[in-house]
């Protein structure tokens, strides 16, 4: 039986994507990633204090795998 990833990409390159991502709570990540196995961001360094964000991601999401570039 073969497993379905179901990714999302986002780019820091989209503004409302930095409004979204900059001071989000956990809650508003959970909802984010809820379908989703795999979070593809791109241009993460143009999103303000990404480095929290990734981490609340990373520490209380495990069912999904972040990608950042």
């Amino acid at each position: 039986m073969q497993t379905q990833i179901k990714s999302l990409y986002l780019t820091g390159d989209d503004p409302s994507v930095r409004s979204m991502l900059t001071n989000p709570s956990l809650q508003q990540l959970q909802e984010l990633c809820k379908d989703c196995s795999m979070l593809i961001l791109d241009e993460a360094q143009r999103i303000e204090n990404i480095g929290i964000t990734m981490k609340l991601i990373i520490d209380n999401i495990p069912q999904t795998q972040l990608i950042a570039t």
